[in-house]
């Protein structure tokens, strides 16, 4: 027996003395060596820190808004459209625009809405025979027509509005180098008119949008400038045509230089300049009467061009509200039981309570109306048709 257990005993010693080598081989065997240091574990992306990921810009607010109104007031039905405009936002202008883009002629206004690809437009100021403006225009920094220095203006210059009162100032600069800086190196000459019939001995510039020519129906002294430069002066009994590169400065004064040059001669540089300076990004348009002057009625009873204005009548009207917003307001009119139309004084009541600081009238009656791309939102007086007029505020819209 006790030979049996001696036996047992050296087996189960030899067997821990086994398991201690396979131990520390063990050990040895998966123990990291010198250039097997594992690297720290990274911890998922993202759990402490977002990657950067651009985002969606805030879908900016639409510049233009349209609203229309259904309104009983003083006992009377109106319909009204109005166009809410910030002229800051870059995507938006607003401009004028005339018929065939020529200062006479009539065109249907969703024919010169459709020519410019108009997002919206209204009919525009008052005009004289045949279509011509009654006063300013302006269309990107070109001068097509003068103030006359009686109505307010309609200005956008750099994405502001105003409405402003002013004389043109009109001036030929000649003698000078064409690539002359500014108006160093010209002598000067005072201008009557722009593209407008001269009265008695005025002298007036007729540019191509006069038409061919510049409709003189009796003597004159006439000057053709072609790319800036004056080409030809002579006397004429009758119209001169226009050069479409250039402009014509037409004395009508024909007895002051009779047997005496003029102080202009041929290849001297000439351009037109206007006082206040109109070029740039500058649209205007000369409307009616004021309406609204610091946000106070200022309305009268009649006015030259608008007539009668205690009458309802369609209107258009031009605002500007305190921050800029631009209003563009029609309301139909001589529709009884659809819409009766505004007195002047109900027309600046109602853009005041729009927020309208200043206002102005443009032309109404029959010639009211309001375009939404491509489309009458408006109701003509005259059997809910359009009438061709002579010009129009566009709204455009980019991207």
């Amino acid at each position: 027996m006790k030979k049996t257990n001696s036996k047992n005993a050296k087996y189960v010693y030899i067997a821990l003395i086994v398991a201690l080598a396979l131990a520390v081989a063990g050990l040895f065997l998966f123990w990291p060596g010198k250039g097997d240091i594992q690297a720290p574990v990274e911890e998922e992306p993202g759990l402490e820190e977002e990657p950067s990921v651009p985002q969606p810009e805030e879908p900016r607010e639409d510049p233009v808004k349209y609203i229309h109104h259904s309104e009983t007031i003083n006992g009377l039905k109106q319909e009204i459209n109005i166009l809410e405009i910030d002229p800051g936002d870059p995507r938006v202008q607003i401009k004028p625009v005339l018929s065939h883009d020529l200062i006479y002629g009539y065109e249907l206004l969703s024919k010169m809405s459709a020519r410019k690809n108009a997002y919206a437009a209204v009919n525009g100021g008052f005009f004289r025979d045949f279509g011509l403006p009654s006063g300013m225009v302006v269309i990107d920094g070109e001068l097509y027509s003068a103030a006359t220095g009686d109505y307010p203006i309609f200005i956008i210059r750099d994405g502001k509005a105003e409405l402003n009162i002013f004389d043109s100032e009109l001036s030929l600069l000649y003698g000078g180098s064409i690539a002359a800086a500014g108006d160093e190196g010209y002598e000067r000459l005072h201008v009557d008119n722009i593209n407008f019939p001269a009265k008695g001995n005025q002298t007036v510039v007729y540019t191509p949008v006069y038409g061919r020519n510049n409709r003189a129906d009796r003597k004159n002294i006439t000057v053709t400038v072609e790319d800036g430069i004056v080409t030809r002066i002579a006397d004429y009994e009758k119209a001169v045509p226009i050069p479409e590169n250039g402009m014509l400065i037409t004395f009508y004064n024909t007895a002051k230089y009779a047997g005496i040059e003029l102080p202009i001669k041929v290849g001297d540089a000439a351009k037109l300049t206007h006082s206040p300076d109109m070029t740039g990004n500058v649209q205007a348009y000369e409307c009616g009467c004021m309406l609204v002057e610091n946000g106070i009625s200022v309305v009268g009873e009649s006015d030259p061009w608008v007539g009668v204005l205690t009458n309802h009548d369609p209107r258009t009207a031009v605002g500007i509200k305190e921050d800029g917003t631009v209003i563009l307001l029609t309301v139909d009119g001589r529709q009884p039981g659809y819409s009766a139309g505004f007195t002047g004084r109900e027309l600046a009541d109602y853009l005041i309570s729009l927020g309208a600081v200043d206002a102005a009238m443009l032309d109404g009656g029959a010639s009211t109306e309001m375009l939404l791309e491509g489309q009458l939102v408006s109701r003509p007086s005259y059997k809910g048709q359009e009438r061709e007029v002579a010009g129009g505020i566009l709204v455009l819209l980019g991207k």
